[in-house]
């Protein structure tokens, strides 16, 4: 049984335009994909033997429903993340890398890993210029929405940071960061904000016009492949022309 479906989920990967080589950042629902019996450590193992050895699989390991101004302190080696099963046992998986952020790490393992993390501690705000959502644009990266729709896209995030929409930003605070070599530095970031505001990144799905979406099943959950220059691209244009395009009021 384990076979067939491992077979099925890399068959439904090459469907929807994920290829072994690529880079790309998965957003999950772990439930949606119905394995019984299979664990979130097969899924991820299944994940980076098909990218293969040029891949490069990076997840996100935000953290901000436990670092904030009650709790300022995060640590890059033991602050768990709190995105889900599948992100959280990544993050403990031999080889895999994070970036210092205290909100808004990512994970990642293969090729382009120190290339999309080793500078995210350069940024104040979660998803600046030197956030691994910044960068994948530019290494052609993919963004895979697995069975959790197209709401929950932090790159979302990035783009909104070059434009500055008013509802984005929160008041700053002072964050202590503990690195992997258990170093100890402070420093004040901007988090992200929305008070008031409801976040609307499904309607990402109205600017597709030309197919840098693609939709197709992966095992039981319904999945999205994005990619990050067309979203980027799209995106940019729409909050210039309306920025409060992906919000609605609460």
């Amino acid at each position: 049984m384990e076979n067939q479906l491992r077979g099925l989920f890399v068959q439904h990967l090459q469907e929807l335009g994920l290829l072994p080589g690529d880079t790309v950042l998965v957003h999950t629902s772990f439930s949606s994909l119905k394995t019984d019996g299979v664990t979130p450590q097969e899924i991820l193992e299944w994940f980076l033997d098909y990218l293969g050895e040029e891949g490069t699989f990076c997840m996100p390991a935000l953290s901000y429903k436990y670092v904030n101004t009650q709790n300022p302190c995060f640590d890059q080696r033991l602050t768990q993340s709190c995105v889900g099963i599948l992100p959280e046992t990544f993050r403990l998986m031999p080889g895999v890398r994070r970036s210092l952020h205290p909100t808004h790490s990512v994970c990642a393992i293969g090729k382009h890993a120190a290339t999309l993390l080793e500078n995210h501690h350069l940024d104040h705000t979660p998803c600046g210029k030197h956030s691994p959502f910044s960068l994948l644009p530019g290494l052609g990266g993919k963004i895979l929405m697995l069975g959790c729709g197209l709401n929950p896209n932090t790159s979302m995030h990035a783009i909104e940071e070059h434009v500055k929409p008013p509802y984005l930003f929160g008041e700053p605070f002072l964050n202590k960061l503990i690195d992997e070599e258990n170093r100890l530095t402070e420093k004040i970031y901007i988090p992200h904000g929305f008070d008031g505001w409801e976040q609307m990144y499904e309607r990402v799905g109205e600017l597709n016009t030309d197919g840098w979406i693609k939709k197709a099943p992966v095992l039981a959950s319904e999945s999205f492949l994005i990619d990050t220059q067309g979203l980027w691209r799209e995106v940019k244009a729409k909050l210039a022309e309306d920025e409060l395009f992906f919000v609605d009021r609460i």
